[in-house]
């Protein structure tokens, strides 16, 4: 008979790891320990909306006989029309940007086989939202939520312990399929809604409401814990819109004269705009649709290069005849011979394909009979660096074909800059943001507020973030050597002017040379190169990210290049 010797500490080692793998696949199908209830883990985004309106390219005629390129309402629309006095107007209808598309993540028991969407961003801090559950067509789970923290954390429901009522929340709803439905009005008071089963219930959008989101989708819930992905779409449109006066020279904008969208938004004497009802997302527009008017701040008395309005929300269906127009636009351009005479048009955009639930940016760009376009554009970023003494610097040089002048745009900066064009300093002093720590400020909007504490109303520069499509600041040098400047107020905010004070070299200085921007001379002959410079003088913690690119004159027509 063979004796065998049994080790007991293998014995524990291999329990140990049998309890361990068990515990693993417990974790792994959304049971723990020996939980064995029903829960919803429900996670929420922003997103936009998919792109249901077919439209053909149809070269339809507009106004002046230019003609717009169209397809859907997700893809940029772009008109040229004439205004006379060899001024044209470039209109492009940029939709937001479409994002990966990011599916529903599967429950233990497979369920949540939801069709993907594409996930834009976390939802804001102070957004308000209701969640509600509905099984076999009856409401059995409303709960209203407010937006702590981004990102923003699961919402989790307990829906019971195998027929059990769930812990703390009375439900006894269990597995079994539900519809899950989402909305929210943004950070604004959550919309009552009313009707007693899934197919009736309706939310009236009235005139309190600039936003409204909304997410519905069939599940299959499983025992242990279910996760879902759910993505708020807005329902209703926005459209920002921007007049670039660049081409014709600094502050060229004068006048804005009551634009507005024609027959673009629905409202009633009793406030209810539109009704939606929450089963299918679909809408009803009762009433007729009125003008919406796009809302500028107030132009000063010496003009602006760029007007941007604030957001002009829609409330409207599909359409592919939208119609903006504004009276009038006064503007004032530069010529070899210095300034021309005042000139007021009328603009008028015909048949512009709207989705609804997209946000738009609609930008207009005024042009002496011809039109810019990016060439050699780069991003760059110096820093950041620590030091007290010094510069950085990168240089870029643009090929004679960018006759057109130079556009820097800053996406992120602490806290000055300058720049050398052509062996002439842009301004006479450094550019900064800054009165602290050794800096001293020389830049500041045009309505005498600035970037900082000590009364200056808005954030410190190097608090602000910027895209490449919305910088914080913007540096335009036209071919004629006019300096344009604007900044943003916020982060991917809009653009305002922006102008330079102070005396060069502060005390340190004569106390009277005022800081200005220098004579610029561009190459713009087609043949000579252009060097620009950029620089940043080094004050503690120093960085810059940004683009720079150089402008091509085009003709806006044929897209072939022109002389300034």
């Amino acid at each position: 008979m063979k004796t065998m010797k049994i080790n007991s500490t293998n014995i524990i080692s291999c329990l140990f790891l049998m309890l361990f793998v068990t515990a693993s696949c417990n974790k792994e199908n959304g049971v723990y320990g020996t939980y064995d209830g029903v829960k919803l883990k429900v996670n929420l985004t922003r997103g936009i909306v998919k792109d249901d309106l077919q439209i053909k390219n149809n070269n339809k005629s507009f106004v002046s006989g230019s003609k717009m390129s169209v397809s859907k309402g997700l893809q940029t629309q772009t008109q040229v029309v004439s205004l006379g006095d060899d001024l044209n107007i470039v209109a492009e209808l940029i939709p937001e940007t479409e994002y990966p598309k990011v599916p529903l993540k599967q429950s233990a028991g497979g369920g949540l086989k939801a069709a993907a969407t594409e996930v834009k961003t976390s939802l804001e801090i102070g957004t308000q939202y209701r969640l509600l559950l509905f099984k076999n067509g009856l409401l059995e789970y409303q709960k209203d939520y407010t937006v702590q923290g981004t990102p923003h954390t699961f919402t989790e429901i307990d829906l019971g312990y195998n027929g059990a009522g769930g812990e703390g929340t009375g439900l006894n709803l269990g597995t079994g399929a539900y519809t899950l439905i989402a909305y929210s009005a943004g950070n604004d008071a959550i919309p009552d809604m009313e009707g007693s089963t899934l197919d009736d219930f309706k939310v009236t959008i009235s005139e309190d409401h600039d936003k409204f989101m909304h997410f519905v989708q069939p599940l299959q819930i499983d025992s242990g814990e279910n996760t879902v992905d759910v993505v708020l779409v807005n329902k209703l449109t926005e459209i920002t819109t921007v007049i670039d006066g660049t081409n014709l020279g600094s502050n060229s904008i004068k006048e804005i004269y009551q634009p507005h969208f024609e027959s673009a938004s629905h409202s009633t004497n009793a406030g209810n705009r539109a009704t939606i009802n929450l089963s299918d997302g679909s809408m009803i527009y009762p009433g007729t649709a009125e003008d919406k008017a796009i809302n500028f701040s107030t132009i000063p008395s010496g003009g602006v290069t760029v007007a941007t309005s604030t957001p002009s929300v829609l409330v409207h269906g599909a359409t592919t005849a939208a119609d903006f127009r504004i009276p009038y636009v006064t503007v004032q351009g530069m010529t070899p011979n210095g300034l021309s005479d005042l000139v007021r048009k009328e603009i008028i955009f015909n048949d512009i394909v709207i989705t609804p639930g997209v946000k738009y940016e609609l930008r207009l760009r005024l042009n002496r009979g011809r039109c810019m376009i990016d060439v050699e554009k780069e991003e760059f970023d110096m820093g950041p660096i620590t030091s007290t003494n010094g510069s950085i610097s990168e240089t870029f040089e643009f090929s004679p074909t960018a006759n057109g002048g130079v556009v820097l745009d800053i996406t992120k900066l602490d806290n000055s800059f300058n720049m050398i064009i052509n062996g002439v300093p842009l301004a006479n002093d450094e550019i900064d943001f800054q009165n602290n720590s050794g800096a001293r400020r020389t830049a500041r909007f045009t309505d005498g507020t600035w970037h900082g504490a000590s009364g200056g109303a808005h954030p410190e520069i190097y608090n602000l973030e910027g895209t490449e499509a919305a910088p914080i600041l913007r540096l335009i040098i036209s071919p004629e050597g006019n300096v344009t400047m604007e900044g943003s107020k916020v982060s991917e905010g809009p653009l305002f002017p922006m102008e330079l004070f102070g005396t060069v070299g502060g005390d340190d200085g004569d106390g009277v040379t005022p800081v200005a921007f220098n004579n610029i001379t561009w190459h713009s002959d087609g043949v000579t190169k252009n060097v620009v410079t950029v620089s940043q003088n080094l004050i503690g913690l120093t960085e810059m990210k940004a683009f720079v690119g150089g402008k091509q004159i085009v003709d806006c027509e044929t897209g072939l290049p022109v002389n300034p």
